[in-house]
C-alpha cells in the first residue's frame, strides 16, 4: 500500500520574488524570493514589531526631559478664619517687661507666581536614559529576530506547498495509468484469464493512489492557507504557486557553511547589557543628587473677600535655592536592590552562554542534516527515475501480454514506494534549507 507524503517540517511551525504578480484578487508566485519579498512587505504581525520601536522611542524621549527645566504657573487663595495667635514682647507695644498677645496676618491670603525646577546632577536619571538606548536596540534585535523567524515559516510552507504540487501532478499520471490497468483486468476477469484477487489488487492500486492524491491536496492547502496569513492576504485573495521545485534542487549546494548567528543571540546579549545598567541604576541610590529651584510671584492679604489690581495691592515674593540630597541610611533596601541586580545578571549571563552552546551544536547539526538531506534527495530521486523506466517497460510487456498482472503489481509497488520516499527526502530536504536561508 502507498504511504501519505510525510511533509514533517510544516508540523513545527503554525500559521500565523522580486514582485508578486496581483490581478483580480490572485497573487501569483514564480519564486521563493517573490513569496519572501510579499511577506517582508505585507506580513501584519510585523506591525507590533515596529510600534514596540516607536514605544521604546517615546520612552526614551520621556528619559531626556530630565534635561529640561521644569516650570509651571499657580495660584492660591486662603481663608483664615482663625488668625494663629503669637505672643510677643510687651516692649513693641509699649508695656515693657510684659508679654502680649497678638494675631498676626488678614483673613484672605492669595498667591499667584511661576515655579522652575532644574535637576542639575541626578545619577538614576543618566542610567535610566542608558537604559532607554538600550531598550530601543533590544526591541530592534527583535524586529530583526522576528523576520528571521518569518522567512523560515514562508520558506517552509512555500516548498512544502510546491512539492505537494508537483507530487499531485505525479500522482495523476499514476492514477491514469492505474485506470488503464483496472480497465484491462476488468476485461481479463470477464474473460476468465484472470481471478478476482487479482482484478480487486488493481482497483485497491488505484484506490490508493485516489487516496494519496486527497491527502496531497488537503495538505497543499493548509500550506497555501499558512502562507496566505503570513503574507497578509485578504479574506478573499487567491494564491498561485508556479515554480517548479525540480529545476532549483540542481542549483542548491551540497554543503552550506555560511550560517550567520542566530539573531534571537543578538537579542539576548543586549538584554544582558541592560541588565548591566540595571546594576548601575541600583548602585545610584548611594549618589548624591543637585537640584535648582525658583519662584517669582506676589501676595495680597485682605480682610475681605475679593482681589484688586492696584499699584501697590500685589507684593513681590520670589527665591532661589540649590538643593544637595545625600543619602546616608535608608534600611540597607539599596544594598539589596544591588545584589538581586547583580543576581539576574549572572542569570542571564548564564543563559546567553548556554543558548550560545547549545546553538553552535544545532548549528552543526543543521548543515550536517543538511548536507546528508540533500545527498538522500538525489539519491531517491535517481532511483525514482529508475523505477519509472522500469514501470514504463513493465506496462509495455503487460500490454505485449509478456507479463502477468502480478509482476506488474510488484513493480508498480516499487515504483510507488521509490516515488513516496523521493517526496519525503526532497520534503526533508527543503526543510533544512528552509532554516538555513533565513540565517543568511
Amino acid at each position: 500500500m502507498r504511504k501519505p507524503i510525510l511533509l514533517v517540517a510544516i508540523l513545527f511551525f503554525s500559521p500565523i520574488g522580486m514582485r508578486a504578480q496581483v490581478s483580480d484578487s490572485i497573487v501569483s508566485f514564480a519564486s521563493f524570493q517573490q513569496a519572501w519579498d510579499y511577506a517582508l512587505k505585507n506580513n501584519p504581525d510585523q506591525r507590533t514589531y515596529l510600534l514596540n520601536i516607536e514605544k521604546a522611542r517615546s520612552e526614551k524621549r520621556t528619559s531626556q526631559s530630565f534635561f529640561w527645566p521644569s516650570l509651571s504657573g499657580n495660584f492660591a487663595g486662603q481663608y483664615n478664619g482663625n488668625l494663629p495667635t503669637t505672643p510677643i514682647p510687651g516692649e513693641l507695644s509699649g508695656k515693657p517687661g510684659t508679654v502680649t498677645y497678638a494675631q498676626l496676618g488678614q483673613k484672605y491670603a492669595y498667591n499667584a507666581g511661576i515655579s522652575l525646577s532644574k535637576s542639575i546632577l541626578d545619577w538614576k536619571e543618566l542610567a535610566q536614559l542608558k537604559i532607554a538606548d538600550n531598550n530601543i536596540l533590544t526591541s530592534e534585535l527583535q524586529a530583526d529576530a522576528y523576520r528571521q523567524n518569518l522567512k523560515q515559516q514562508v520558506a517552509i510552507y512555500y516548498y512544502s506547498a510546491t512539492i505537494s504540487l508537483m507530487a499531485l501532478q505525479t500522482c495523476r499520471q499514476d492514477l491514469a495509468l492505474a485506470d488503464s490497468i483496472v480497465v484491462m483486468t476488468r476485461e481479463k476477469l470477464n474473460q476468465g484469464l484472470i481471478n478476482t484477487i487479482t482484478a480487486n489488487q488493481s482497483e485497491i492500486n488505484r484506490n490508493n493512489i485516489s487516496q494519496q492524491i486527497m491527502n496531497t491536496e488537503t495538505l497543499l492547502e493548509q500550506c497555501k492557507v499558512s502562507l496566505k496569513i503570513l503574507c497578509g492576504f485578504n479574506v478573499t485573495s487567491a494564491l498561485q504557486l508556479s515554480e517548479k521545485v525540480l529545476s532549483e534542487q540542481n542549483d542548491i549546494p551540497a554543503t552550506m557553511q555560511n550560517l550567520r548567528q542566530d539573531k534571537n543571540i543578538a537579542v539576548t546579549e543586549n538584554q544582558l547589557k541592560g541588565y548591566d545598567y540595571k546594576i548601575t541604576e541600583q548602585r545610584t541610590a548611594f549618589l548624591p543628587k543637585l537640584a535648582f529651584n525658583s519662584y517669582i510671584g506676589a501676595q495680597q492679604y485682605r480682610n475681605n473677600f475679593g482681589m484688586t489690581f492696584g499699584n501697590n495691592d500685589w507684593h513681590e515674593n520670589s527665591y532661589m535655592a540649590i538643593n544637595i540630597q545625600v543619602p546616608i541610611f535608608n534600611g540597607f533596601s539599596s544594598r539589596s536592590k544591588v545584589k538581586t541586580a547583580k543576581i539576574e545578571y549572572e542569570k542571564a549571563q548564564s543563559e546567553l552562554e548556554e543558548n550560545k552552546r547549545k546553538t553552535a551544536i544545532n548549528d552543526n547539526l543543521l548543515l550536517y542534516q543538511f548536507k546528508q538531506s540533500w545527498m538522500i534527495a538525489q539519491t531517491s530521486k535517481e532511483n525514482f527515475r529508475l523505477y519509472s523506466e522500469n514501470q514504463q517497460s513493465a506496462n509495455q510487456k503487460l500490454k505485449e501480454g509478456v507479463m502477468s498482472l502480478d509482476d506488474f503489481f510488484k513493480i508498480s509497488q516499487d515504483y510507488l514506494t521509490a516515488e513516496n520516499t523521493w517526496l519525503n527526502a526532497l520534503s526533508e530536504m527543503y526543510s533544512n534549507y528552509s532554516t538555513i536561508i533565513s540565517r543568511q
